[in-house]
C-alpha cells in the first residue's frame, strides 16, 4: 500500500515538473553562402535564363539547409507556412496578347451596342489575314415602325427612346421606369404613355402584361443598320446593311 502511494507521489511530481519547464523550439541554422537569400536557415534562389525567342525562363527555389539550432523560449510562437501554386490553364497564355471571340448569330441592335463609335467599342472584323479591324455602325431611322417581339424588360428599358405604343390609329412614345422591389432584388419595370401607367413587369428577364385593353405590343421605329471599318490605306471600306433592329445580319464573316 505504501509502495501504491509512493509512485503516485512520484508521478504527480513529475507532471508538475514538465508543466514548470520552458518549452523548446527547433530552428534551421541560416546559411550566408552564395548569391542566395537566407532567412533562419531557409534558402530562396531566384534565376533568371534568356531564351532563344528573347523571352525570359524564372526559375524560385526555396529549401531549408537541414542545419538546426536550438533555443529556449518561455512561450509557444506559432508559426505558420503557405504554399500557393497557380497551375490555371491561362498561364500558357503570353502575356500581353489579345485573342478574339466570334458572336453568335445576334440581332443588330445588339451589335449597334458595340460598335466602336459610341458604344462599348468591342465588336471587330476579320480581314482574313489574321488581323482584326474595329467596326462601326450607323443606325438611320425611318417613319415606318417595326413590331416588337420577343423583348426582355431590360431590353425595353435600354431602348425606352425609341418605343412607341399604337394608339388610335397614331404612334405615341412610351418611356419605361424600374426600381428595386421592396426587400428583394428583383427590379421592377413600369412603362408609361403620357405619364399613364400601361404595364407593368417584374425581373430583367421578365416581359410586360399591358393593363390597357387597347395594347398589347410595343414597337419601334424602322432603321438601316450600315457596317463599316477602315482599313490600313485609311480607307473606309463597307462590310454591309441590314435592316430591323430584331434582324440578324447576315454578312460573309461573323463579328468578334
Amino acid at each position: 500500500m505504501k509502495k501504491k502511494k509512493l509512485i503516485s507521489l512520484l508521478l504527480s511530481l513529475s507532471i508538475i515538473c514538465s508543466m514548470m519547464m520552458p518549452g523548446a523550439m527547433v530552428y534551421a541554422a541560416g546559411d550566408t553562402t552564395g548569391d542566395s537569400e537566407t532567412d533562419n536557415g531557409m534558402v530562396i534562389n531566384k534565376t533568371a535564363t534568356v531564351n532563344n525567342d528573347g523571352s525570359y525562363t524564372v526559375q524560385l527555389e526555396a529549401y531549408a539547409t537541414g542545419e538546426k539550432f536550438v533555443s529556449q523560449i518561455t512561450k509557444d510562437v506559432p508559426t505558420d507556412i503557405v504554399l500557393v501554386l497557380d497551375q490555371s490553364g491561362s498561364m500558357d497564355h503570353p502575356m500581353g496578347q489579345v485573342y478574339f471571340s466570334a458572336y453568335g448569330s445576334y440581332s443588330n441592335e445588339f451589335y449597334y451596342d458595340y460598335r466602336h463609335n459610341g458604344g462599348d467599342a468591342n465588336l471587330y472584323y476579320p480581314l482574313g489575314n489574321g488581323s482584326y479591324a474595329s467596326v462601326s455602325v450607323t443606325r438611320e431611322s425611318w417613319t415606318e415602325y417595326d413590331k416588337i417581339t420577343e423583348w426582355k424588360n431590360n431590353k425595353y428599358y435600354n431602348n425606352q427612346n425609341s418605343l412607341y405604343a399604337l394608339v388610335d390609329g397614331t404612334y405615341q412614345e412610351v418611356t419605361v421606369k424600374r426600381k428595386w422591389k421592396q426587400n428583394s432584388l428583383t427590379r421592377v419595370y413600369t412603362y408609361l404613355l403620357n405619364g399613364k401607367v400601361i404595364g407593368t413587369g417584374e425581373g430583367w428577364d421578365g416581359t410586360p402584361v399591358f393593363s390597357d385593353s387597347n395594347i398589347s405590343t410595343l414597337y419601334q421605329k424602322s432603321s438601316d443598320y450600315t457596317y463599316t471599318y477602315t482599313d490600313t490605306n485609311n480607307v473606309t471600306q463597307t462590310v454591309g446593311t441590314s435592316d430591323g433592329a430584331d434582324t440578324r445580319p447576315n454578312f460573309t464573316y461573323p463579328f468578334y
